[in-house]
């Protein structure tokens, strides 16, 4: 027998900062649908195609062709207020950021009794940020628009009806525009302290991408009773190398920078 699962989500995050505070931080769900309302909870069990990303060893137990579509998308609705100081109040301003989709298209089949192959592309979760230009918060960001989309394949076996094993190989796709303000000083003995004059203002913009950076994961199943299942994946880490351009301009219009770059960014291991 065939079958074809199709699962779709569309998460909308609308006011996950509070409405006064301090400080703040921004609370991203978990990829997969089934895994996010588990709370991420999802190695043990892994019993859908999101077992690529959680635990590969779970598609020793899913026989039959599938093929599994999951869409998220998610938009932070958020504002800064600036706390007013030497500068004077400060106008509040919202996040106009784009929506961020992360899909999810995987597709998986058995082979044997024992054996399942799977292939698919998965996106990390994330939100996009964009602030005006000119606001008091443009010296920590403007623009934030980060990407991650994975793909790769691997096979799962079910050794015996207790121990099950997994693995995906495969590369990232990883991109990111950053646009932020920066301030100029002029010389001096001593140097003046910085300014937030507009016109000292020194607008940075960072443009990188990697096209293939190498990842994958093990995963292991146990299942010393049907009642009972125990779960273990790792992912190695691995360092991404982003290339692409560092711009910047002056408040006048001049150039300030136009270079070619290169972001290393390493990225940890991740054991569940």
């Amino acid at each position: 027998m065939r079958s074809v699962r199709l699962s779709m989500v569309v998460a909308a995050v609308l006011g996950v900062l509070p409405s006064a505070a301090h400080a703040a931080m921004t609370y991203v769900p978990d990829t997969g649908t089934v895994a996010r309302s588990r709370g991420g909870a999802f190695t043990a069990a892994a019993d859908d195609p999101m077992a690529i990303v959680y635990n590969p060893a779970g598609f020793a137990d899913q026989k039959k062709m599938q093929v599994y579509v999951d869409i998220t998308a998610v938009r932070l609705n958020s504002t800064f207020q600036r706390a007013n100081d030497a500068e004077g109040p400060h106008k509040k301003v919202t996040n106009s950021g784009a929506m961020k989709v992360s899909p999810n298209i995987i597709f998986s089949q058995g082979v044997g009794e024992k054996l399942v192959w799977h292939v698919g592309t998965y996106g990390a979760m994330g939100v996009n940020q964009q602030y005006p230009k000119s606001g008091p918060q443009r010296y920590t960001t403007s623009l934030l628009e980060p990407q991650q989309l994975s793909y790769g394949g691997g096979v799962a076996y079910r050794f015996n009806p207790m121990i099950a094993a997994g693995f995906t190989i495969g590369g990232m796709y990883i991109t990111n525009h950053t646009e932020v303000t920066v301030s100029s000083v002029v010389d001096g003995d001593p140097p003046p302290p910085p300014s937030e004059d507009p016109a000292n203002d020194i607008f940075a913009v960072l443009e990188v991408s990697s096209p293939f950076t190498p990842t994958g994961n093990l995963g292991l199943k146990f299942t010393p009773t049907p009642g009972w299942e125990f779960g273990l994946s790792y992912r190695p880490p691995v360092t991404a190398r982003l290339d692409g351009t560092y711009k910047a301009k002056f408040a006048s219009g001049s150039e300030a920078a136009n270079e070619k770059v290169t972001l290393i960014v390493p990225l940890p291991q991740i054991i569940r």
